[in-house]
């Protein structure tokens, strides 16, 4: 379903799916899952760090993140497993929790990024930098959702001597013979 935007001088276009042949965007794949599982030690390592650093509160939300992270940058080898796949109930929850994938993860690396920020502010260091991190994991996950758009010019309809739309005849499409692929019969 293609996108209607305009500019301020009132061009209109729409976006339509391509294949971007930028070198970040032919490999964004690989540094989504190079960058993930990096993201991951880091939210462990200040996890620890902040409770060792008598942080408790953004400890805990630090371990959240880590564990959250196990499961969502290793989604791709969990759907490995043939006990994910199956219709019970392990395999419904799975397909709910893996439904998160490029622009949802992206939201939802954000949200948590931003809800980071909101509970520790600038005096949990840990939590600014764990916070840093989702965002940076959230803009990669933005970039891998958005690689396949363009904006080309939208063409307007012609019109007619008047400046009506609408008036000039429309072509009629050609008979249809029996027994093509295209018929009913």
């Amino acid at each position: 379903m293609p996108w209607f935007v305009s500019n301020k001088f009132g061009d209109q276009a729409v976006l339509k799916e391509y294949r971007n042949p930028a070198w970040l965007y032919t490999h964004i794949t690989i540094f989504c899952r190079v960058v993930g599982p990096l993201v991951m030690v880091g939210m462990w390592a200040l996890a620890i760090a902040a409770f060792t650093g008598f942080y408790p509160v953004s400890g805990i939300y630090l371990l959240f993140l880590a564990i959250l992270l196990i499961f969502q940058e290793f989604g791709w080898l969990f759907n490995k497993f043939s006990f994910l796949k199956n219709d019970n109930c392990l395999g419904m929850c799975w397909r709910g929790f893996v439904w998160f994938e490029d622009w949802k993860r992206a939201f939802e690396y954000f949200i948590l990024a931003v809800i980071g920020f909101v509970i520790g502010g600038f005096s949990s260091w840990p939590l600014f930098v764990g916070g840093g991190l989702i965002l940076v994991l959230s803009i990669f996950y933005w970039l891998k959702a958005i690689r396949f758009t363009k904006i080309e010019l939208l063409k307007l309809p012609e019109t007619n001597a008047g400046g009506f739309t609408g008036n000039a005849p429309t072509p009629t499409a050609p008979a249809m013979e029996w027994g093509t692929p295209g018929s009913k019969y």
